[in-house]
């Protein structure tokens, strides 16, 4: 998903309207913005539900999207688990369009930060502490182990001389659990083989997710 710095550069650049798409390639087009800012859902073709990636019960909340698709007559996908965190909602838009809508509030389910009181923290609200510091470029969460947590960034020249202090700071402030915080600033930080853009990579989070899902 574009980031708010991505969105503003791109539509200045071309002084055009900014819009994010959602897709999967198990499930095609997911959904779509609309000129509200809203990404509506494709109802038409797709049952979405969430479910909780750690009990792996329904859920009305945030959870973890499972998708069915009801017009593919070559393979079904029923219920198929994507690994991304979303809100659904039924709520009326003010576009007009009457399709239900959808958040993508929480990134891929392994985005998660295992706190050391034994908390899952959504990765991407580490993002509010990125926008809260001048100067932070890109940033990325790095945890090999449970109780302690890297945050690389790379800034500009906006970057505070306590930036560091800030971004520890604000971010022991977020996990409130006492886990060790160390920021490094690097030069560039670079996209998975896959080609997209990881901001949290939490051994942890992938181990006890396996678990889940093998054992």
């Amino acid at each position: 998903m574009l980031s708010e710095t991505d969105r503003d550069l791109i539509k200045k650049a071309f002084q055009v309207p900014v819009h994010d798409s959602y897709g999967l390639r198990e499930g095609g087009l997911i959904g779509y913005e609309c000129e509200k800012g809203v990404m509506h859902s494709m109802d038409e073709q797709l049952i979405l539900e969430t479910i909780d990636p750690q009990t792996l019960e329904p859920c009305e909340k945030e959870g973890e999207l499972v998708l069915t698709n009801v017009t593919g007559t070559a393979f079904p996908v029923i219920r198929y688990r994507t690994g991304d965190i979303v809100t659904l909602s039924k709520k009326k838009c003010e576009c007009g369009k009457t399709l239900s809508s959808l958040k993508v509030s929480g990134g891929r389910a392994v985005e998660f930060v295992v706190a050391k009181d034994g908390r899952w923290i959504v990765g991407y609200s580490f993002i509010y502490i990125a926008r809260s510091v001048k100067g932070i470029v890109k940033f990325q969460i790095i945890q090999e182990k449970i109780g302690a947590i890297l945050i690389r960034i790379t800034v500009d020249d906006n970057f505070p001389e306590d930036g560091k202090a800030q971004v520890e700071a604000a971010a022991a402030a977020r996990l409130k659990s006492g886990d060790k915080i160390f920021v490094e600033i690097v030069e560039d930080i670079k996209p998975a083989p896959s080609g997209k853009y990881r901001p949290v990579i939490s051994k942890p989070a992938e181990d006890l997710i396996k678990q889940r899902v093998f054992t």
